[in-house]
């Protein structure tokens, strides 16, 4: 599973939490160099997928991004940024300004969380999965007795920022993030599409026995993260919902982090085609591939949404 297409309020969150606990760690993880050698060198042009949806008014260009990605790697096609020209607003699934509204509040919940007697994290996983839940949380880079302390939902994700390549990969670089400061900068509006505290409250409500069951799949946190990441940027979306099916998270997990936000996501989109404008809405990946895609989704409603990119 790859963190890159999570909630990113959720992983924002979480962040901020690790960074209370550990500190050097969560400045390692976010901003970690890449060793010397290790750069790799881009021999494609990008042509990252764009789908369209519209009407005689209204233009919303889809557009699935990656939170985290290294500075060097070349994303942005003409077409991407004939899109970004065109545009009147961005939206994302929570803005940085709607998220720092709420990050001391969430902070707070989380903090409390952690003073909550609790069995330490390997006692709450079946005696047989233990060793595979260890490895993962030795591999992470992050102090294994903090992991003690985490509510299991907590852990899950932390455990999945500690699997962040080693090649430079910021949250900054992240296609979110830099298309906001290309609006802003432009002068245009940057909305988000839900509410961060709702979209935690969800991820909070997941029964206990589906996390763990998330926590002890040791393939949710394996990947290459930097070959997903440039298949991405040339336009690949075959490998995108590798790990994000609801075989792959639960039943319980796939419905908070996927198939209801996409539902809220295209109820959004219907509504927003009433009013004439050009959008640029720009989500994480994950939830433009699949059967529970936006388009899907969206075509189960009578709205077409071809790819333009190509």
């Amino acid at each position: 599973m790859s963190l890159t297409f999570l909630v990113r309020a959720t992983f924002a969150a979480v962040l901020a939490l690790t960074a209370a606990a550990a500190p050097a760690q969560k400045a390692d993880r976010l901003h970690k160099q890449a060793p010397p050698g290790a750069e790799r060198v881009q021999t494609f042009t990008p042509a990252p997928a764009i789908w369209r949806i519209a009407d005689h008014d209204t233009v919303i260009y889809l557009f699935g991004t990656i939170h985290i990605l290294r500075p060097t790697l070349k994303w942005r096609s003409r077409t991407l940024n004939r899109v970004i020209a065109r545009a009147d607003e961005l939206v994302v699934e929570s803005s940085d300004a709607d998220f720092a509204a709420l990050e001391g509040k969430l902070v707070a919940e989380m903090a409390a969380d952690m003073e909550v007697k609790r069995p330490p994290l390997l006692d709450r996983v079946r005696p047989g999965k233990r060793a595979a839940v260890k490895r993962t949380i030795d591999e992470s880079g992050f102090p294994a007795a903090m992991f003690d302390h985490l509510p299991t939902w907590m852990a899950v994700f932390a455990l999945g920022m500690g699997g962040l390549p080693d090649d430079g990969a910021t949250d900054e670089a992240g296609a979110d993030a830099t298309l906001e400061r290309l609006f802003l900068k432009a002068g245009k509006p940057v909305l988000s599409v839900e509410d961060p505290d709702a979209v935690i409250a969800a991820v909070r409500a997941i029964p206990e026995a589906d996390l763990l069951r998330l926590l002890e799949d040791e393939e949710a946190y394996a990947g290459d993260a930097a070959n997903e990441d440039e298949a991405w940027a040339r336009g690949d979306v075959s490998g995108l919902a590798e790990g994000l099916g609801e075989a792959d998270l639960g039943p319980a997990v796939y419905a908070a982090l996927i198939r209801d936000r996409n539902r809220a996501w295209t109820g959004w989109l219907i509504e927003r085609m009433k009013r004439p404008g050009t959008v640029l809405f720009a989500v994480g990946a994950g939830h433009l591939v699949g059967p529970d895609s936006v388009q899907a989704m969206l075509a189960k409603r009578g709205v077409a949404s071809p790819r333009i990119d190509r």
